[in-house]
């Protein structure tokens, strides 16, 4: 079961929920900051447990509600869950491929490099990477949508249609200013501690290998601060004062997150294995977990046990394919 996260928006309250519903398997962060459930049995008391804590608004617009957002950018948050309600009522969206991404970019390029099909950047709409000369804003975000699914075929993403950019843009009376231009997902993840202009604290913390333990996730939403799941497998929380984020980092580290940005183990990631793939043919989580102590300072690795390569991140990385057991 994968639960949507617009803008990896999630309330301590609704992070219980998900550690309940995960019983004793791991929950799954995913590349466009959501999170997924094994294993689930009762999927229609599952579903009734999402919809009360508001994290299934929609039944008709779920396979839809795909958007990522900065996730240090002061409004981004609330941005974001604009944008979803106001997904979710125009209907017709609902028909939009599962793969349609928006995106919200401060201008730090961080979720820019994820090349979603229709973002704000810097106050501008762009369109697959491509910038216009469109206002950034939610109706243009959701026009853009809706002109995407008026000119396609059977494409999947904006990239897929034909000079799909500038016939979008066209449509919705603008026009593209310059080519395509996909920045770098971030070297360094957002991890540690970043101070507010508030005064408070936001805590970043990895997840090693993007698999949080249900007992861990409690723990999480002990702290009672909203969190932000990023499409980099980490998690951040907001607003805390000095003190109550030193005992975050002293109490959490040792259960298993991590807060050192240079951590081995935040460069290397793996599809779920022969932990819940029936195409895998070994064990990518253990092997991967191995070769964290032994990648290079500039490396970025994803270990994958099929020739499928799933869950791969953006950006330069080395793959390495595993079809044995670790130490064979």
């Amino acid at each position: 079961m994968r639960v949507r996260l617009p803008g990896g928006a999630l309330e301590p309250a609704q992070l219980e929920v998900l550690a309940e519903l995960a019983g004793a398997e791991p929950i799954e962060l995913t590349s466009r900051g959501n999170m997924q459930l094994r294993g689930v049995g009762d999927l229609e008391s599952a579903r009734e447990q999402l919809a009360a804590a508001g994290l299934l608004p929609s039944a008709t617009h779920e396979r839809v509600r795909n958007i990522v957002a900065s996730p240090l950018a002061d409004g981004y948050r609330e941005a974001a869950a604009r944008l979803d309600r106001a997904l979710v009522a125009r209907a017709g969206l609902a028909a939009l491929p599962g793969r349609f991404l928006f995106a919200l970019d401060d201008g730090a390029g961080d979720v820019a490099s994820l090349a979603a099909d229709a973002e704000i950047r810097s106050g501008v709409l762009h369109l697959d990477g491509h910038p216009t000369d469109l206002p950034g804003a939610v109706d243009a975000l959701l026009d853009a949508a809706q002109a995407f699914l008026d000119l396609r075929g059977d494409e999947w993403r904006v990239r897929d249609l034909s000079d799909g950019a500038a016939r979008i843009a066209a449509a919705l009376g603008g026009a593209v200013t310059g080519p395509r231009a996909i920045p770098a997902p971030p070297i360094v993840p957002p991890v540690g501690w970043f101070d507010r202009p508030d005064g408070a604290v936001d805590l970043g913390a990895g997840v090693p290998l993007g698999r949080l333990e249900p007992r861990l996730a409690h723990f999480v939403a002990a702290v009672e601060h909203p969190v932000t799941v990023t499409p980099w497998r980490t998690l951040v929380l907001h607003g805390l004062d000095e003190g109550a984020a030193e005992t975050v980092v002293r109490v959490l580290a040792p259960l298993g997150l991590i807060f050192d940005a240079n951590a081995p183990l935040l460069r290397v990631s793996a599809c779920v294995g022969d932990h819940g793939c029936a195409r895998a043919q070994g064990d990518s989580l253990a092997h991967a977990a191995d070769l964290a102590g032994m990648i290079a300072d500039d490396e970025r690795v994803h270990v994958v046990a099929c020739g499928r390569g799933c869950g791969a991140p953006s950006g330069e990385h080395r793959r390495v394919v595993v079809t044995e057991e670790p130490g064979e």
